[in-house]
């Protein structure tokens, strides 16, 4: 028995059809979504880092971004024991260097 050929066409239409609509419907909210994203897409981290930086939430730190920073501004030692001592020897006296040697050993 051969089924007749508007039997396969129906069935072809009720079931190509409401695919048809769901994949466009599917489409359109994609790239809806892609062009108007809720939440900012990741395609560069540098950039969300950035976003949360200014947001004040904490970022993860890599060596990368801490050699970055370094070559930007450069930060340099500090002793923060020792205090800054003018170099300048006055006449007939001693450098305040050599007095809080001198003070220290004896």
């Amino acid at each position: 028995m051969q089924l007749p050929i508007a039997a396969i066409a129906t069935g072809f239409v009720l079931v190509a059809v409401p695919v048809l609509i769901l994949m466009v419907i599917w489409t359109l909210v994609t790239m809806w979504r892609v062009v108007f994203p809720d939440d900012e897409l990741p395609f560069d981290k540098g950039i969300g880092r950035e976003i949360a930086k200014r947001r004040g939430q904490p970022v993860p730190v890599q060596l990368a971004d801490i050699m970055e920073e370094q070559r930007h501004h450069p930060v340099w030692p500090v002793m923060p024991m020792r205090q800054r001592v003018e170099a300048e020897i006055e006449e007939g006296g001693r450098n305040p260097l050599q007095e809080d040697l001198w003070r220290r050993r004896n």
